[in-house]
């Protein structure tokens, strides 16, 4: 069957599926969050974009890849005069050209020329600066002024705190620049920028729990929190900050089943137990009790939604208790164990339950399951989606483990950069199709270790899934009768993605 996707309403930015609220709006040091009145608007949270008076700018107009990375480098470091040794280094870390300075002049010049002001760049003694002032906003710099705003407002004023929190999570669009994941130069901001983000998310449910209001803010904070730990699920803090808030809330079986969840991966994954502090708060939470200096847990509906955000998806994380889709969860089930259609489609309206279904259904697999989500950018990033769901296959390695190696693994390792327990070396100029059809081969002998005998691929928002990964989904329910396929897609988006063709069961929402 054939699933009809398409394009979704701009209302949240995601990373790792999380919906972040925009509109939120706060004043700190620099000026507004968002933008005012600068000219130039550069992005580097999420997919990397610079708009002029409003309008985006067309990758092209930089005149190629290096000149676009050079302008990232010096927008991260904003302010800062950027010496020519540190550019050439970041540019060229392996094959220097004959002549990095001049190289490096050519690349300034296209950049001023695409952004229409050459003061913005300014020449400094052996290097260039990105100017600051107002004629040009940076988000990934208003995004920390803001955090670091909420960070600094006394306890008293949680109010302004969240205010702060709102604003800079408004800023964030997803992964600090993602078109460098590899890349040397951009590894300590792209950490800096991570953390930050953790804490915005942290500090924003802490102030939710702990305004004057807490109780009709607890939802709010159960929704920061979730996404905290949907970004990371071992981050022992984000968690009790879910499980006070769900509790607070009067969710107490999702309190109580998000924190079994954690300790289930901390053991598995580290070995480790929750720490004292942790498991009296599980005890508090299975008695009805507060924590210290918290307002007594209640009995109300299901959490609310972030301040100014749209319903989004529960990333396989933090889940809430399941309410009565057997019908839909047997579906799911009867496709895993090879009874009935192998694939399981889920349609319907953005914040029905379509995730926390796939993230029940999952649970309740009984085979072992390969879950990853697709978002917005990912359509234009070939094997985005794919590589997620590689990396699971491979950790920890099946039993026994996959063996792909030769020029299947050296294909595989190019398209998915830095995947573990492939050997391979450089590939020979064999040409882009036998590259392409290598690394599929590859990425099939990895999923079918992983499906010793069956295996259930799980997929939310199929709809952004980009065109290789759509493929190699494809070629897996061809090839291999152990892997079966549920993925949720929103019935309102348009025709961005056709999803891989095979005998399906539609469960529509």
């Amino acid at each position: 069957m054939s699933v009809v996707a398409g394009s979704r309403s701009p209302a949240a930015s995601s990373l790792g599926g999380v919906p972040v609220p925009r509109g939120s709006s706060a004043v700190v040091a620099g000026g507004p969050l968002a933008g005012g009145a600068a000219g130039i608007r550069i992005r580097l949270l999420g997919r990397f974009a610079v708009e002029r008076d409003g309008q985006e700018i067309a990758l092209a107009s930089f005149g190629g890849r290096l000149a676009r990375q050079l302008l990232r480098l010096l927008a991260l470091r904003r302010g800062t005069l950027v010496v020519k040794e540190l550019i050439a280094d970041a540019l060229w870390p392996d094959n220097p050209p004959a002549d990095p300075a001049g190289n490096i002049e050519v690349l300034v010049s296209r950049i001023r020329r695409a952004m229409g002001d050459r003061a913005l760049v300014r020449t400094g003694p052996g290097g260039y600066a990105l100017a600051d002032g107002e004629r040009c906003w940076v988000d990934a710099e208003a995004f920390l002024s803001a955090v670091q705003a909420g960070q600094a407002a006394p306890p008293a004023c949680q109010a302004d705190r969240l205010a702060s929190f709102r604003a800079a999570l408004a800023i964030w669009h997803g992964e600090p620049l993602p078109e460098d994941t590899y890349a040397e130069w951009a590894q300590a901001g792209r950490r800096r920028l991570w953390l930050a983000y953790l804490d915005a998310l942290d500090g924003a449910a802490t102030a939710a729990l702990e305004s004057l209001d807490a109780v009709a803010t607890a939802g709010e904070a159960a929704a920061w929190a979730r996404q905290a730990v949907a970004a990371e699920p071992l981050r022992e803090s984000s968690v009790l900050l879910l499980v006070r808030a769900l509790a607070a809330a009067g969710d107490q079986a999702g309190a109580l089943a998000a924190f079994d969840l954690y300790r289930e991966r901390l053991a598995a994954e580290t070995g480790l137990d929750p720490t004292p502090q942790a498991l009296g708060i599980r005890q508090r939470a299975l008695e009805g009790q507060p924590a210290r200096g918290q307002p007594a847990f209640s009995r109300a509906a299901r959490p609310a939604r972030p301040h100014g955000s749209s319903p989004g998806p529960d990333p396989f994380l933090g889940r809430d208790p399941f309410l009565g889709r057997e019908e839909e969860c047997a579906a799911i089930a009867s496709a895993a164990t090879g009874h009935g259609p192998r694939v399981v489609l889920v349609t319907g309206p953005s914040g029905i339950g379509k995730s926390t279904l796939l993230a029940e259904a999952s649970r309740r697999a009984g085979v072992p399951v390969l879950a990853a989500q697709a978002f917005a950018p990912d359509q234009n990033e070939a094997w985005s989606l794919a590589g997620r769901l590689l990396r699971q296959a491979i950790a920890p390695p099946p039993d026994p483990p996959a063996t792909i190696t030769g020029p299947q693994a050296a294909a595989l390792r190019e398209v998915v950069p830095g995947l573990a327990g492939v050997a391979g070396t450089a590939r020979s100029a064999t040409g882009e199709e036998p590259c392409r059809g290598f690394a599929l081969q590859g990425a099939i002998g990895l999923v079918a270790a992983a499906a010793r005998p069956r295996c259930l691929i799980v997929i939310d928002d199929l709809q952004w899934a980009d065109p290789a990964s759509l493929t190699l989904l494809g070629l897996l329910l061809r090839r291999l009768d152990g892997v079966s396929l549920a993925a949720a897609c929103r019935a309102d988006a348009a025709r961005a993605s056709t999803p891989p063709r095979h005998s399906a069961c539609p469960v529509t929402r």
